[in-house]
């Protein structure tokens, strides 16, 4: 096929080759045709040729990340109401989880949507507002709207793993004594490793007492502060300038508003 405007030539030149074209490549290309069998034609099929003529709307491809963040999220919650693995506890160990229980505890459960989604999303849309002059708006707006999506579905992912682990692991949280025996109560055992609870015990206290590893601020926090961190490594184009030719003079500023 031929190019016949010098726009056109141009595009093809810098898709083909990579580099802006230079005025003796626009005069060779004026000589020649481009062969087609050089040239890569992709199989399009009716529903994507229907999109890229604009008869079809794209398909919402983050729709089906949110799904999957609804069932994580269903999942984890599921997790959280069932049983630990009882593994044994000797009374050589015992001192180890005799420490006093505090109902009021030092970071309270509200605090994880806080680390895990209010502050990412925070700095994931203060990040957008950085100025990027190769992506028009409406690009730029749906990169924002999937990366809130997969920050979603990072850490429904990392809450409903960390469940599991806590189930799989068992493992006795410093308190635990004072959670199966309140009160100063007598310790008393069921057999060797198997600890008998007071009648007075509360036995949802109990369960979480056995549900010490992973922790579940440290598993959100990480999960959703990691994910806007690389948000932002991206935006400001970090391994860009990393990998560019003048990378050592402007990779400082960008790895600092990366870490910070």
């Amino acid at each position: 096929f031929t190019i016949p405007e010098p726009r056109a030539r141009a595009r093809v030149t810098r898709s083909l080759s990579g580099v802006p074209p230079t005025p003796e490549i626009v005069l060779f290309e004026k000589s020649i045709k481009v062969c087609p069998s050089h040239v890569p034609s992709p199989q399009i099929g009716p529903a994507r040729l229907l999109r890229v003529s604009g008869a079809m709307p794209p398909p919402d491809a983050w729709a089906s990340d949110i799904l999957v963040s609804v069932a994580l999220a269903l999942f984890a919650a599921y997790l959280e109401f069932q049983p630990p693995f009882e593994r044994h506890l000797v009374s050589e160990t015992l001192h180890r989880v005799s420490f006093p229980h505090t109902p009021k505890q030092t970071f309270p459960t509200w605090t994880l949507p806080c680390l895990g989604v209010f502050i990412p999303v925070s700095i994931i849309f203060l990040a957008s507002l950085a100025p990027h002059a190769r992506v028009d708006r409406a690009r730029h707006r749906s990169q924002t709207q999937r990366a809130v999506v997969g920050l979603l579905l990072a850490v429904t992912l990392g809450f409903a793993v960390t469940n599991a682990l806590k189930n799989a692991v068992g493992a006795f949280r410093p308190d635990f004594k004072t959670r199966c025996w309140p009160n100063d109560a007598p310790v008393r055992w069921a057999s060797t490793g198997v600890p008998t609870c007071s009648p007075g015990h509360d036995e949802r206290l109990v369960s979480e007492g056995r549900k010490s590893f992973p922790s579940g601020h440290a598993s959100m926090a990480f999960s959703g502060l990691t994910f806007a961190a690389r948000v932002v490594a991206n935006r400001v184009g970090l391994v860009a300038a990393a990998t560019s030719a003048r990378g050592n003079k402007q990779v400082a500023w960008r790895l600092v508003a990366t870490i910070s």
